[in-house]
């Protein structure tokens, strides 16, 4: 917005051009009335619009997109079945940025089925996939079992290519 600001106000050197004419006119701040409440509009809605979007049909010609997420704490059995919701992308990678169950066949049980769902998933353990539970003792080894396991499933845990 301030970009599109500066830019306008720049314009004022163009005053008696077409162009500095419609900057002076109502249409112009009923234009940018329009586009405000249009960028508005997109942030609030927020996850509704990120999970639209993964929902619709993803093939195409195009280059490979990147989806991100993140703390999808799939031990809400409700945010589980929206992981199971998501449309496939066979050509696009998801990283996933943590903290998406502190049970780890869970964890094991998400990434599986957005491996399914993607060319390429990349997940970084967040605070919440290292917790522990009462019979587990040590962090480091849960961290380990979790790399572990995602090698096993095809999850990415270090840098890759996506093509």
């Amino acid at each position: 917005v301030s970009a599109l600001f500066l830019f306008i106000v720049g314009l004022g050197a163009f005053k008696s051009t077409p162009i500095g004419k419609f900057f002076k006119t109502r249409h112009f701040f009923m234009f940018w009335w329009i586009v405000s409440a249009s960028v508005a509009e997109i942030f609030r809605a927020g996850g509704k619009l990120l999970q639209s979007f993964l929902n619709k049909n993803c093939s195409r010609v195009e280059m490979p997109r990147i989806f991100a997420v993140s703390d999808l704490h799939t031990d809400f059995g409700e945010n589980l079945d929206w992981v199971r919701s998501v449309a496939p992308c066979p050509e696009d990678a998801l990283i996933v940025a943590g903290d998406v169950s502190e049970h780890l066949e869970i964890l094991r049980e998400t990434l599986f089925i957005l491996r399914g769902k993607f060319a390429a998933v990349f997940f970084t353990p967040g605070n919440h996939d290292v917790w522990l539970a009462p019979h587990e003792h040590c962090s480091l080894a849960k961290l380990h079992a979790i790399l572990a396991m995602c090698t096993a499933i095809d999850v990415h845990t270090r840098c890759s290519t996506v093509c």
